[in-house]
């Protein structure tokens, strides 16, 4: 039988929603999706969860308050994907009882203060011991006005993304990869700030509410890369993702540039960004930006849906598919 690192987290999770169609009951979401609704007549209620080992989530300055703080605001992104406002999540922590009883108060005090800014709160959980560093769970409940978006878009519609976080995380996991993260800390604070305090696009389920799901057909959120997002949402539409233009920050090309980075890896191949990817119909492109704008929301228009085979193109060149798997690691 083949291992899990062998076939990689994909074909897993392609196996896994094979086994959980046969009794599915969420009638808008399908299995994969970023969350899922609670049931027939539950459709409004949406639920996820996220988490991981700390040893692969912690870096090396940040500390367990950090952590908590992370994976309310993971579960909380998958939520606001599917336009969903969390209203109460839940945290399971395993951690080695060899650590200091500190470690896991400050676990839970990130967590609640994540929770806290996401407009939500922290309903308590579950504690258990591991014999490495430890893991940390997070479920989430939260509130759709909508019919919740798929990830379905179709041919015509419009490519947005919300920014703020692109490129700057992968500048980040590079100075870590490379060794080089002290000195990066110190030229470009703001990076490791928006890294170590991500907050969730809660904004868009009310741009979602106020455009209509006639408008947004489709979205995703992005915490294994951009490009892996993007592929994701061209199999799910059985499409070509045309990307005419990415958000690149002057900060983050001058990161780029003095690494010497190709800075389109930043933005496509970075991860943990808890940005959106969204579609929308083209007769909407200006009621999403100006609404987006008075919600506060930053967002830009980056291609087009297109009748093709399913890949992504970046100004006529072929994108390569990579992203985080945590099988393969």
């Amino acid at each position: 039988m083949p291992l899990l690192r062998d076939i990689g987290e994909k074909t897993a999770l392609e196996k896994m929603s094979q086994i959980l169609g046969k009794q599915w009951r969420c009638p808008t979401l399908s299995p994969g999706d970023d969350a899922v609704c609670a049931g027939i007549g539950f459709e409004n209620i949406i639920v996820k969860i996220d988490g991981g080992s700390i040893d692969t989530s912690k870096a090396p300055w940040m500390g367990y308050y950090d952590v908590g703080w992370l994976w309310v605001t993971a579960t909380a992104s998958d939520l606001a994907a599917k336009a969903a406002k969390p209203i109460v999540f839940l945290i399971s922590v395993g951690l080695n009882p060899s650590l200091p009883e500190d470690a896991l108060y400050e676990v839970i005090k990130g967590a609640i203060d994540s929770a806290h800014i996401h407009g939500a709160w922290l309903g308590g959980g579950d504690t258990n011991s591991s014999k490495d560093i430890g893991w940390v769970d997070v479920a989430g409940i939260g509130v759709v006005q909508l019919q919740p978006p798929g990830r379905r878009p179709q041919p015509g519609d419009l490519v947005f993304i919300t920014t703020g976080r692109l490129g700057v995380t992968g500048a980040v996991l590079h100075s870590l990869a490379s060794g080089t993260w002290r000195k990066a800390m110190h030229e470009y604070p703001s990076f490791f700030n928006e890294f170590d305090r991500p907050r969730a696009r809660i904004e868009f389920a009310d741009l979602y509410r106020i455009v209509g799901a006639d408008c947004i057909t489709a979205s995703i959120d992005i915490s294994d890369g951009l490009a892996e997002t993007l592929y994701q949402l061209a199999e799910a539409g059985n499409s070509t993702v045309e990307i005419r233009e990415l958000p690149l920050s002057k900060e983050v090309l001058r990161y780029a540039e003095e690494n010497n980075v190709n800075p389109l890896d930043l933005v496509l191949y970075g991860g943990q960004e808890y940005e959106i990817v969204f579609t929308a119909k083209q007769e909407c492109r200006e009621d999403v930006i100006g609404e987006a704008q008075r919600l506060g929301l930053r967002v830009k228009a980056i291609g087009v849906i297109r009748k093709g085979a399913p890949k992504v193109v970046y100004r006529g060149s072929l994108i390569a598919r990579r992203g985080w798997d945590n099988f393969k690691a």
